[in-house]
């Protein structure tokens, strides 16, 4: 079972993702809630900071994930919000660089290239001002953009997948990043 915590004023897209492909969930609004659930999706939404009755939801599933040793998958605000639990800091707004990674020859895109640490490049799309300034556990994949910022952590231990852009999203269908999020999660919950 994926648990997707409560907060998300988009959680609907979460829930319509899952349930493309048939993936079994429940939406956690309590941190006891967690009992049963074998990967917890963290989502995206405000910064850290911005609304507190959720920062405080947040912080109390994410204790139950480690108690539990729950595996997550924190997209967006969810990775920013897991880095800066476990002590990393962030960088509290991008200003300029989420203007010019977002530019192309033909203009401006919400896609942008991410460049794996593997040598791998895929393209992801950006819908965020705040990043992760490091990366505070050891991973096994990492991803950034152009100018630096991280787009993807993958923990070495296999308990953390953490993605800057918005896999969840209709026009991310195919693209290598989501399907990368659904073998991640297809992998937890068997």
């Amino acid at each position: 079972m994926i648990g997707i915590v409560d907060g998300c004023k988009t959680r609907q897209t979460y829930e319509n993702w899952l349930l493309d492909y048939h993936l079994p969930y429940k939406i956690v609004s309590d941190p006891a809630e967690t009992i049963g659930c074998n990967l917890m999706i963290f989502c995206g939404g405000p910064d850290v900071g911005e609304n507190i009755e959720r920062d405080r939801l947040d912080a109390a599933v994410w204790e139950k994930c480690k108690e539990n040793k729950i595996p997550i998958l924190g997209i967006c605000r969810g990775m920013q919000e897991i880095c800066y639990f476990m002590g990393a800091g962030l960088i509290e707004d991008l200003g300029e660089w989420n203007a010019i990674h977002k530019k192309t020859e033909e203009g401006s895109s919400n896609f942008h290239p991410m460049y794996l640490s593997d040598g791998r490049q895929w393209r992801v799309n950006s819908r965020h001002h705040q990043a992760v300034k490091n990366v505070p556990f050891k991973c096994s994949l990492t991803g950034k953009s152009p100018e630096g910022i991280w787009e993807l952590l993958l923990a070495a231990d296999g308990r953390k997948m953490l993605v800057q852009s918005h896999p969840e999203m209709q026009e991310m269908r195919g693209t290598e990043i989501e399907q990368a999020c659904l073998s991640y999660i297809k992998s937890k919950i068997v």
